[in-house]
C-alpha cells in the first residue's frame, strides 16, 4: 500500500507549533547569556565604600586694606608659590597722615637738642645728617606704598577700559567709545604711577648720597655719642625703630598659592577693601593622593597597615586596581552618609574605622570620586 503524501499544514499552524515546542528554549537561552554577561561586569556588594580625598587650601587677607591686584580668574590652574595678588595696608590718605607724623616727630627732637650742642657744628651736622636720612627713608616707604597704590589702580583702569574688568565680557581693542573705562582714566592713572616712579628714583639716589657720605663720617661717631644728650641719643633710635615698624606696615603684602591646583572659589577681586583673616579664594588640588574608607561593623579583624586591597572605580568600564592600606584611624567616627547604602526613612547614623589608602596610579581618580573597596581573596 502506498505511503500518503503529508497534509500541507497553514502558515499559523506551523507558527503555533514553533512557539509551543522551540520559543521558551530560545528565549530562556538568550536570558541566561544576557544574566551571565550581566554578572560578568557586577563583582556583587562592595565590603568597604571609598571617598578619594580632596585636597583644598583657603587663602586669607595677611592684613587689612585694599586688594590692589588679583590677576587670577576662577578654575585657573595655579602653582604652589605663585602669585594670587596683592594687598595695600593702607589708603594714600592715612599714609601722608603716618608719614606726617613721623616727619613731626622728627622736627621735636630737632627743636630738643641741647643749645650748647647746637655750637658744636661739626658734632650736630652728623647728628642732622642722620635725620634727614631718616626723613628720607619715611618719604620713600611712603612712596612706595602709593606706588604699589598706582599700579594696582592703573592695571584695574586698563582692564576695565579693555573690558577684561569683567566677568563674561569678550575682549576687545580698546578705546574710548567701547571701553568701560575712558581713556582719560587710563591717562590719568599712568601719570600718577610715572610721578610716583621718578619720586622713588630721587629719593632712593638721596638716601644713597646720605648714606654714603653717614659711612664717610662714621667714625666720627663714637665720639659724638658722647658728646649729644643721652635723651637725644634715645629719641633718635627710637625714631630708628618707628621707621623700621612703618616700613613693615607700608610694605605692600603679597598673595602665594600654598598649594598647586585649580581656583574653585573666588570670593574678593581687585579693588576692593578686606579685613585681616578673611577668605579670598580657595585652591582645590586637581590630582588625587589618598583615598578614605571606613569599615563598618562587624570589622575584620586583619585591617592593618600594608594590607592589599582592590579599588574599583564606578566609571563605565569599572576598572580595578590593586592598593595598599596607609593607616588606620584609632578609634570609630561616624560614617558620611554619602559613603552609606541609600536606605528608606532615613536611618541613624552608622560609625566605622576610618582606613586611609594609596590611590593606584592606574586609575584616573578625580578628588571627590567614590570608588567601591574589597579585599582580595
Amino acid at each position: 500500500m502506498d505511503k500518503l503524501p503529508p497534509i500541507p499544514s497553514p502558515p499559523g499552524i506551523a507558527f503555533r507549533e514553533f512557539r509551543s515546542r522551540f520559543l521558551p528554549g530560545l528565549v530562556f537561552a538568550a536570558v541566561l547569556a544576557a544574566t551571565v554577561q550581566v554578572w560578568r561586569g557586577y563583582t556583587g556588594p562592595a565590603g568597604l565604600v571609598g571617598e578619594v580625598q580632596t585636597l583644598r587650601s583657603v587663602v586669607n587677607a595677611s592684613v587689612s586694606g585694599r586688594l590692589t591686584q588679583m590677576p587670577v580668574v576662577l578654575f585657573q590652574s595655579v602653582r604652589a608659590g605663585q602669585v594670587l595678588g596683592q594687598i595695600t595696608p593702607v589708603e594714600p590718605a592715612v599714609l601722608d597722615a603716618q608719614t606726617a607724623l613721623a616727619k613731626a616727630r622728627m622736627d621735636q627732637i630737632r627743636l630738643n637738642f641741647d643749645p650748647a650742642l647746637r655750637k658744636q657744628n661739626s658734632d650736630v651736622s652728623y647728628a642732622g645728617l642722620r635725620m634727614n636720612w631718616l626723613e628720607a627713608r619715611i618719604a620713600l616707604a611712603a612712596d612706595l606704598a602709593k606706588t604699589n597704590f598706582l599700579a594696582g589702580e592703573l592695571d584695574r583702569a586698563q582692564r576695565f577700559q579693555s573690558g577684561l574688568g569683567l566677568t563674561g565680557v569678550t575682549p576687545r581693542v580698546a578705546d574710548p567709545v567701547t571701553g568701560f573705562a575712558s581713556m582719560a582714566d587710563v591717562q590719568r592713572a599712568q601719570g600718577a604711577y610715572d610721578q610716583a616712579l621718578a619720586s622713588i628714583r630721587e629719593r632712593q639716589r638721596a638716601i644713597a648720597e646720605i648714606g654714603a657720605l653717614l659711612d664717610h663720617i662714621a667714625p666720627e661717631e663714637r665720639r659724638l655719642d658722647d658728646e649729644i644728650p643721652s635723651g637725644v641719643r634715645a629719641a633718635i633710635l627710637v625714631e630708628e625703630r618707628n621707621l623700621q615698624l612703618l616700613e613693615s606696615q607700608l610694605s605692600p603684602q603679597t598673595l602665594l598659592a600654598p598649594i598647586t591646583g585649580v581656583v574653585t572659589t573666588l570670593n574678593r577681586r581687585a579693588g576692593e577693601h578686606v579685613q585681616s583673616g578673611e577668605n579670598l579664594l580657595t585652591i582645590t588640588a586637581d590630582t588625587a593622593r589618598t583615598i578614605v574608607a571606613y569599615g563598618r561593623q562587624p570589622l575584620d579583624p586583619d585591617i592593618r597597615p600594608g594590607r592589599p586591597i582592590e579599588v574599583r572605580a564606578r566609571g563605565v568600564s569599572r576598572a580595578a586596581a590593586l592598593a595598599n592600606i596607609q593607616s588606620v584611624g584609632p578609634s570609630l567616627e561616624s560614617i558620611p552618609s554619602l559613603m552609606l547604602p541609600a536606605r528608606a526613612g532615613g536611618a541613624a547614623p552608622e560609625v566605622g574605622l576610618p582606613i586611609i589608602l594609596s590611590v593606584p596610579p592606574e586609575l584616573s581618580l578625580r578628588p571627590g570620586e567614590l570608588v567601591d573597596l574589597r579585599f582580595p581573596d
